[in-house]
């Protein structure tokens, strides 16, 4: 059948059908597909405001030519990380595609407290301006926006040509043109779109590494090109290596089995119950004679206690607090499985290429927020409220985490022993 006679056999059949008295055949309409908010904030005040704010700043940015954009290579560019661990891991392929394209520009980068050693430790970057005060800190929260304001008028002085915000804040872009970047890439879904020179498309359950690669091909970077891919980027040192081989052979056996399980999280809406990890921890030991760590901050050894109270000290050691982001990147690269709640160190052992279980709560997208790494299992129980983007979970008994169940995460612990084994790792390593 051709396209042309398509149009008259069809009207043929309604008119068989209407000869027979039987209704008109209704051809299938396509679901219209829901329209995508100006905004990516939940909460509705949020869009109003911003509304407000960027329908004022478009019509006094009017009232002014706007600088054209510089054709030539950048010489200096600027990325602006002012949030957590998980966030800037999923930002560090940008840095590799940016020197790949710009093998002579300068990269310089303004992180968070929380966040600036992945950038500090990643051979693409220059310098590393670490900003303490900030909307996101957990630490230090007061005086936030007359910290964008300094910042902003003191990288003035650096003379960017280029600068992206890859998170999507009105103080973020304000940041920006503070600091006179003369091409300023963002995402207008933030607020504050008329301070950028170019925006993004915001697209609802994109995962954050694709959004970030989305930003540099606005920058006109051919990031289908590039050979390094999307994975993130955290390589420990050969002395932090060493002396974490050192560290747990110093109660493990090479042939052992190791676990390490970072029970901490950034919220309590994303923690997962002690009862569960104590649960976990005896089925690890019972099934596979393993080793097994507890990692995470300071802020985490009350519930490791609480989780080892029961356990041998020689089988089930808590190193929470003990270990800094280097190190854990290599202790990480040394167990056969990685265990822990949706965070910045699941980051870290994905990007590291060792198995990881991972933890979801409804909090996030797990498909916007999971770990980028290949051997990565995320477990989320699903539930009507989620994402909720809460801190403290409002729901009785806290369902999408308690419902996670401990033999859920051992049959993706089986999984992952069954194809992988990384116990070569330490011995490697020592």
């Amino acid at each position: 059948m051709n396209e042309s006679s398509e149009p008259i056999l069809l009207s043929f059949e309604a008119h068989r059908r209407a000869m027979k008295g039987l209704p008109p055949v209704v051809p299938p309409q396509a679901e219209p597909t829901p329209p995508v908010p100006r905004y990516r904030y939940t909460r509705k005040r949020w869009h109003t405001l911003m509304g407000l704010i960027d329908g004022l700043g478009e019509r006094l940015f009017n009232l002014f030519p706007q600088a054209k954009q510089p054709a030539e290579p950048p010489r200096r560019i600027l990325l602006i990380q002012l949030d957590h661990l998980g966030d800037a891991m999923l930002t560090t392929p940008m840095l590799g595609a940016l020197r790949w394209h710009y093998p002579d520009a300068e990269i310089e980068v303004l992180a968070s407290e929380s966040c600036a050693e992945v950038f500090q430790r990643h051979a693409d970057v220059k310098q590393v301006w670490v900003c303490r005060r900030n909307r996101l800190s957990r630490s230090v929260r007061t005086g936030w926006m007359g910290a964008m304001l300094y910042w902003g008028l003191k990288l003035r002085r650096q003379k960017y040509d280029l600068a992206f915000d890859v998170r999507g804040e009105l103080p973020h872009a304000l940041l920006m043109w503070l600091s006179g970047a003369k091409r300023r890439i963002g995402w207008a879904a933030g607020g504050g779109g008329f301070l950028l020179s170019d925006s993004v498309a915001y697209l609802p359950g994109r995962h954050e590494t694709d959004s970030r690669m989305a930003l540099l091909e606005c920058a006109d970077i051919p990031t289908n090109q590039y050979p390094g891919g999307q994975t993130p980027v955290f390589e420990p040192s050969w002395s932090a290596m060493h002396r974490m081989a050192t560290r747990v052979h110093s109660f493990t056996w090479k042939e052992e089995v190791l676990f390490v399980l970072h029970i901490g999280a950034g919220s309590a809406a994303k923690r997962w119950p002690v009862p569960n990890w104590r649960e976990l921890v005896r089925r690890l030991r019972s099934e596979y004679k393993a080793r097994v760590i507890l990692v995470g901050s300071h802020d985490d050894q009350e519930q490791a206690k609480r989780i080892t109270r029961w356990a041998e000290n020689a089988r089930v050691v808590n190193w929470t607090g003990q270990t800094t982001l280097e190190e854990l990147a290599a202790l990480v690269r040394m167990s056969d499985v990685f265990i822990g709640c949706d965070s910045g160190p699941a980051h870290v052992a994905a990007a590291g290429g060792t198995p990881s279980v991972v933890l979801f709560s409804g909090t996030n997208d797990a498909e916007q927020w999971r770990p980028w790494g290949p051997h990565v299992s995320v477990l989320k129980h699903e539930v009507a409220c989620s994402p909720c983007h809460t801190q403290d979970c409002p729901v009785t008994g806290h369902p999408c985490m308690t419902d996670l169940r401990p033999s859920d995460v051992m049959q993706a612990v089986h999984q992952h022993l069954a194809t992988h084994h990384t116990a070569t790792r330490r011995a490697v390593a020592a």
